[in-house]
């Protein structure tokens, strides 16, 4: 569920909101464009990865598009701090194509996210994101199960088997 608007949010705010909705969640190129600095800089802490520059984050954010079309960001809270704004949101969507080394596999994932924003004479100068990346890998079927949840539906299995062979449930 998307928040609502907040009828007095700051500039900062509802530029954040803008770049999250349109940029981030629809791949408008013309919003990153007209609202973050050339020299954007975004600190991705759960791939532990750093990149600069505007462009490199279109071209990521365009690549996660072509690979995921139905990628999107729905924020859940719009924390306004002037100059900082944080969002926490979820992403959702279902790869079509190989992203960030993951083979497609059918399934959706939907996992929260978090962002911080700082800006600078009304524009988005520097960016931390952290995303539950094993979550994503796991709603998606590419992270094994954990031995304890192998050992549950290897005993919950030879329950059943005991139950069908000898009549009880």
């Amino acid at each position: 569920m998307a928040a609502e608007p907040h009828p007095i949010e700051s500039d900062g705010a509802r530029t954040v909101r803008r770049y999250v909705e349109e940029f981030l969640s629809g791949g408008d190129v013309a919003t990153a464009t007209a609202l973050a600095h050339e020299e954007l800089r975004v600190h991705q802490l759960d791939a532990d990865v750093e990149r600069s520059g505007r462009a490199l984050t279109v071209k990521r954010v365009q690549g996660l598009h072509e690979s995921v079309p139905d990628y999107g960001l729905t924020i859940d809270e719009l924390f306004d701090g002037g100059d900082t704004v944080t969002v926490r949101a979820t992403a959702s969507g279902t790869p079509t194509r190989t992203w960030n080394g993951l083979a497609p596999t059918g399934r959706s994932f939907a996992v929260p996210t978090v962002h911080v924003f700082r800006l600078e004479d009304g524009r988005i100068v520097e960016q931390w994101e952290l995303t539950d990346r094993l979550g994503v890998r796991q709603q998606l079927g590419l992270v094994p199960p954990t031995p304890r949840a192998l050992f549950a539906l290897g005993r919950s299995r030879l329950r059943r088997w005991l139950g069908d062979r000898f009549g009880r449930s």
